[in-house]
């Protein structure tokens, strides 16, 4: 007699699938991944025994034509690029519907799954299991639960209660209905940082109410169809990453994703709405009409669109690609009402976290403000100090990690003017020091990195991801290089447009040390200290790049400089009278 053994699929995270268990053993499961922090998903569905000779067989559950059955129906509310209170918001109008239309409250659960929400009920419509269970609930209950995402695949997976949602870094857990509909977003956030464990429920068994709703999946009591084999082919240079995306097997979880990216893709191509929705349905054959047409209008509704710093994007990006180089695929047009989303988000951030106001360091009538995504350039004539300035800012901003690309000096020197700043010894007393111990005084300057060499506007990318700087320093700006630009000008404006692209985009605030230009200091034989606008060697570019423009006047024979702002975009005027202790690397307001 054959086992009634029910079965799960269960994943540790959502690429290492295929693992069937008896269901009985889930306690277990979730164990483990309490234990080692681990994410875990289980499958929609429980399988008869069947499914383990079919796993061992195809390594995936896809396809698999026994036995279906559940217990309970889940329906996603997910967060998508909403607030998580508009989440609560609309999960609380879903539950409204339950209790309405459907279902008493006592049966209704609702879980908290670190990002969105998942609410349960009893099988409310008396599914009966089988071979075609999936097609069968899906068919229904995107009927009549428009509102929720459609997660009801043959493959589909669900995060299980208890444990952990890596991207978000809190649980999944059981909320009341009496807390969904009176806590807010921090609460239920604060809820979910450790597992969480309610009563169980002592309601009546549940008697089926809807069973005369069922809505039958064409392929319903008829033969399965055999899927054929996925088309691959080599990826071309052009949008490699879409092509991989169309080559991979849909993932769920991922299709509505994909899917979007695809079709807003051959939009751009010149492919008619009535062909995208040809190729998404040759690349996800499972999915309904109803989720081709919400991905189609979507991409053909707007501008949307994806660039290549787009998260998906950049997992399936491919060195071959045209566009790699450049990530320059998709222009970042922004629309009123995106603008004012991005805005909202800067101004309620704590951005304080990743700025800086120079009157942290130095005394000023009013704030001089530098925020995320800005270019500021500090230039002056040679022999001023210009780096010893810089690095007695970033020195004393010892809350922001900082990146410095020293192109200039060789490392130990820069290193042993760092420490001469930061703990007010000349040179001797810092040689003295480390003749006689190995270290010690390094570890005020810990928020702070460097390289010590030339590099590119490429490498200066790959070195922000790698070390996550709140501020990136360049000293110089000679020693960075700029693929194609053999003319002085084209140099300069290739360089400050880069820098200002990756200040922007990387949300890092870079500060890069730029010589004066040849007789760009003075205003006559009289003033030869004095800076202006056309002082930076590449004027034009500097002025129309950066967002700030400081500027170090004085005379080499003396120790007195003014460090001014030349130019701000949203600043006011600033100004500092500075006396230059060249034996100790600091600058001291006068």
């Amino acid at each position: 007699m054959e086992s009634a053994e029910k079965f799960l699929e269960i994943a540790y995270g959502v690429s290492r699938r295929n693992k069937i268990i008896p269901a009985s053993d889930i306690s277990k499961a979730i164990a483990v991944a309490q234990r080692d922090e681990l994410e875990l998903y289980r499958s929609y569905w429980t399988y008869d025994a069947g499914i383990k000779d079919h796993v061992a067989q195809h390594h995936s559950v896809r396809g698999y034509r026994g036995i279906y059955s559940f217990d309970t129906i889940v329906f996603d509310i997910d967060r998508k690029d909403g607030t998580l209170q508009q989440a609560i918001e609309r999960t609380r109008a879903f539950c409204e519907k339950l209790k309405d239309d459907w279902i008493g409250e006592e049966y209704i659960k609702v879980f908290f799954s670190g990002r969105g929400f998942h609410v349960t009920v009893p099988d409310m419509f008396g599914f009966t299991p089988g071979p075609s269970l999936p097609e069968t609930v899906k068919a229904t209950l995107t009927t009549y639960f428009e509102e929720a995402d459609p997660i009801w695949y043959d493959t589909s997976l669900i995060r299980v209660a208890g444990t952990i949602n890596k991207k978000s870094e809190k649980y999944k857990i059981r909320i009341t209905l009496a807390e969904l509909f009176n806590c807010g977003a921090d609460e239920v956030e604060l809820m979910a940082c450790a597992p969480r464990v309610l009563p169980a429920d002592e309601n009546e068994p549940y008697t089926v109410q809807h069973a005369n709703k069922i809505i039958p999946a064409a392929t319903a009591g008829s033969t399965p169809v055999a899927r054929t084999e996925r088309r691959t082919t080599d990826a071309s240079t052009i949008i490699s990453c879409v092509q991989h995306m169309l080559n991979q097997e849909p993932q769920e979880g991922q299709r509505h994703e994909n899917g979007l990216r695809i079709a807003t893709a051959y939009k751009r191509a010149g492919v008619t709405k009535e062909g995208v929705t040809a190729i998404l349905k040759d690349w996800a054959p499972t999915m309904t009409p109803r989720e081709f047409e919400r991905i189609t209008e979507w991409a053909f509704s707007a501008n949307h669109g994806f660039k290549c710093s787009d998260p998906v994007m950049t997992k399936y990006c491919d060195p071959k690609c045209i566009f790699y180089k450049k990530k320059n695929y998709q222009m970042d047009v922004k629309s009123a009402s995106d603008m004012e989303r991005e805005f909202c988000q800067f101004i309620r951030s704590d951005y304080s976290e990743r700025s800086f106001d120079l009157g942290e360091v130095y005394s000023l009538p009013q704030p001089y403000l530098v925020l995320p995504g800005e270019l500021v350039v500090v230039t002056g004539d040679t022999k001023l100090g210009k780096t010893a300035w810089v690095q007695g800012l970033v020195t004393d901003l010892t809350r922001l990690r900082t990146t410095i690309v020293n192109n200039e000096i060789t490392q130990w020197l820069y290193y042993r003017r760092l420490v001469q700043h930061a703990h007010h010894m000349t040179k001797d007393e810092v040689v003295r020091h480390y003749r006689l111990q190995t270290n010690s005084l390094s570890s005020r300057l810990s928020h702070l990195t460097c390289l010590t060499m030339s590099t590119t506007l490429s490498g200066l990318r790959r070195l922000v991801v790698d070390t996550s700087p709140h501020i990136l320093v360049i000293d110089t700006t000679e020693g960075i290089a700029v693929d194609g630009a053999d003319e002085n000008y084209a140099r300069e404006r290739g360089l400050f447009l880069g820098l200002r692209d990756m200040a922007r985009d990387m949300g890092v605030i870079i500060i890069a040390v730029h010589h004066v230009r040849k007789g760009g200091v003075g205003n006559g034989l009289r003033d030869t200290t004095t800076l202006n606008l056309n002082s930076p060697k590449g004027a034009s570019a500097v002025v129309q790049q950066a967002d700030k423009i400081i500027g170090i006047e004085g005379e080499q024979h003396s120790s007195r400089r003014v460090v001014k702002s030349l130019a701000a975009r949203d600043e006011g005027e600033m100004e500092l009278a500075l006396n230059f202790d060249y034996d100790h690397m600091t600058f001291n307001q006068i």
